[in-house]
């Protein structure tokens, strides 16, 4: 898979809306993930065009770091899960101020690509310590759960796609009601003085074509009505 452009990463992350404040279902996954690979901080961590933003994170408070000195990026389209059991001896990790002491004291690294449904890495789900491993206990279960964190911003992209799709729905909906309401009221009186017309009951034919005129308008009303989102919709 070819590494992914800025400005596709950039406009993934926007599709997604993923730097906005998440909710609970991303922090209760990446406490998951803590668990399960047995380490004590995780975080799931995307990459823009300059700067690295934690948007949960287990262990420690989330925040927004420079993309240059983000470990994840210097791994980003690495298509498979990294496993560093010492960061000082690795040479991507070595001078990062993660791992000297400027920031943090990072030793032990493992890492997981977040690819969208469109083939973007948009980022890296990330577990680490302050002391090395000689290894992780899943990094089987480290994609796994990479993977789980891209299902949960596809599905809230979704979500909020639908929203905006019914609000258009009802939108039209409405505006086809208001639109057709009046003439079908003007359409419905006249036929109801018809109806009343002495010379309708002379003419079989006639009565007949009133008749189903008015059926007509009231199924008409009738659809109307249901169609009418109820308040507050």
């Amino acid at each position: 898979m070819a590494a992914s452009s800025d400005a596709e990463r950039v406009a993934e992350l926007d599709r997604l809306d993923a730097l906005s404040p998440t909710g609970e279902d991303l922090q209760e996954l990446v406490a998951l993930a803590a668990r399960v690979l047995g380490v004590p901080k995780v975080a799931i961590n995307l990459i823009s065009a300059d700067e690295q933003h934690q948007v949960a994170a287990h262990g420690f408070d989330p925040a927004i770091c420079s993309r240059s000195d983000s470990m994840c990026a210097a791994v980003l389209a690495e298509p498979a899960p990294v496993v560093v059991p010492d960061a000082r001896s690795d040479e991507r990790f070595a001078a990062n101020p993660f791992v000297t002491g400027e920031i943090g004291e990072v030793r032990f690294y493992a890492s997981a690509p977040l690819v969208t449904l469109r083939g973007v890495h948009i980022g890296r789900l990330c577990a680490f310590d302050d002391v090395p491993h000689e290894e992780l206990a899943s990094p089987e279960m480290l994609a796994v759960l990479a993977d789980r964190v891209v299902d949960l911003l596809e599905l809230r992209a979704q979500a909020r796609e639908l929203a905006r799709t019914r609000a258009r729905l009802t939108s039209f909906v409405t505006q086809v009601n208001h639109d057709l309401r009046n003439p079908l009221s003007a359409l419905l009186a006249n036929v109801e003085l018809l109806e009343s017309e002495p010379a309708l009951a002379e003419d079989a034919s006639l009565e007949e074509l009133v008749t189903g005129a008015r059926r007509s308008g009231e199924r008409i009303s009738t659809l109307l009505d249901e169609l009418t989102p109820p308040p507050g919709a």
